[in-house]
């Protein structure tokens, strides 16, 4: 890796960016690549952790003070453990603007996803478990086709947040349940003889068709 290195104090990091899959300069790895993807600390034994920042003089700033935080020396990369949902969900979100990617679905998605997270009492990503999300996805997804469409499109975005979550090293595994449900479509029943019979007879009853029109319509239901 080379990246940028840095000596502050008595330690020395590597400071990167953390290129998304579409940057067009990802094959550049240099410390002074000019794109704007997500600046990350390396530190000497192999952890890292994000600055939050998308700029080298602003990631710089923010990597001085994470190691000197508390005037304790070296600094101690941030344990996956203790990366809460709300920064995780913040971070994925900043990271799609960048990318100029369409965030409606995903804000939405994520927020309820924080919501729930905060009712049960998990504040960390390592808190949430692939059984808890199956039975949230279970019990308060409800949808009017039980196998609606709409369900798999929006799981898959927790799909993807939680994708993100693992490439980052922020969880170990992707707890988020696949969808294997089938879409089923809607079923059409015909309508009954006396239901034909009622339309049928209401044609006659609309005012202001002329005769041809209401004959047409008529051979149309038979």
């Amino acid at each position: 890796m080379r990246g940028r290195k840095i000596q502050i104090g008595k330690t020395s990091i590597t400071l990167y960016a953390r290129h998304r899959a579409k940057c067009p300069l990802k094959s550049d790895n240099s410390g002074i690549v000019k794109c704007d993807c997500i600046r990350w600390i390396q530190y000497k034994d192999g952890t890292r952790e994000t600055t939050g920042q998308w700029t080298w003089p602003k990631a710089e700033s923010e990597a001085r003070r994470i190691v000197t935080k508390n005037d304790a020396g070296p600094a101690v990369a941030t344990d996956p453990d203790e990366y809460t949902v709300e920064r995780a969900i913040d971070e994925w979100i900043a990271e799609r603007d960048k990318d100029e990617l369409h965030n409606v679905k995903a804000r939405h998605l994520t927020a309820k996803l924080l919501d729930w997270s905060r009712e049960r009492g998990y504040e960390f990503l390592h808190q949430i478990q692939k059984q808890a999300l199956r039975e949230w996805r279970t019990s308060h997804w409800k949808y009017k086709n039980k196998n609606s469409s709409s369900l798999k499109v929006h799981w898959s975005v927790l799909l993807t947040f939680f994708n993100w979550c693992v490439e980052n090293d922020l969880v170990k595994s992707n707890p988020c349940p696949s969808w294997k449900g089938k879409i089923e479509p809607t079923e059409v029943v015909p309508l009954t003889q006396e239901q034909m019979d009622t339309v049928l007879a209401a044609v006659d009853l609309v005012p202001g068709w002329p005769g041809e029109r209401r004959l047409r319509y008529g051979h149309s239901s038979c």
